[in-house]
């Protein structure tokens, strides 16, 4: 999808645009049954440089700013560290990409906690705060996540209740 990147900037307080071009949700089977790993990965339009290149985990926070535009946290190339990122895209696309990214973290988090290494689904640990972002008056959409359980191969028994797109 085509979309542009942003970077929360903690000393100015402020959203420093990284880029525009293609982000990439990329899987990779693993040996383990109904697994993946997947990564974030998007590349500047002109130049074709990475300037997002993150792998899904469980504690990773992920949130829907407004209806174009999903916050996440995820690694900084240039340093290493957790950053807060901002994907600005067109409604559809940005729809699509959250429920894409919110399946695999929710799988993340269930297999997590059947092995006993992460935190509990219904406990969110605090993590970085989220900064605002001024959307202009768009109205942000109702969602509701319901807990419907784990499986027992690691996927993801949760549902998500707000309008569904059909393409």
């Amino acid at each position: 999808m085509t979309c542009k990147l942003f970077v929360f900037e903690k000393a100015s307080q402020s959203w420093c645009e990284r880029g525009r071009g293609v982000l990439r949700l990329n899987d990779l089977d693993t040996e383990q049954a109904a697994s993946l790993q997947s990564r974030l990965v998007m590349r500047n339009q002109g130049s074709l440089k990475v300037i997002l290149n993150t792998k899904l985990w469980a504690e990773m926070r992920l949130h829907r700013a407004t209806r174009k535009n999903l916050q996440l946290t995820a690694t900084d190339l240039e340093d290493g560290s957790v950053r807060v990122f901002l994907i600005q895209a067109s409604v559809k696309e940005i729809t699509r990409l959250y429920l894409a990214i919110h399946h695999r973290l929710v799988a993340l988090r269930c297999r997590a906690v059947e092995q006993g290494s992460g935190p509990g689904l219904e406990a969110e640990e605090p993590g970085p705060a989220f900064p605002h972002f001024d959307s202009e008056g768009e109205g942000d959409e109702a969602q509701v996540l319901t807990r419907l359980g784990c499986s027992r191969t690691g996927g993801s028994d949760w549902s998500n209740n707000y309008p569904r797109m059909c393409s």
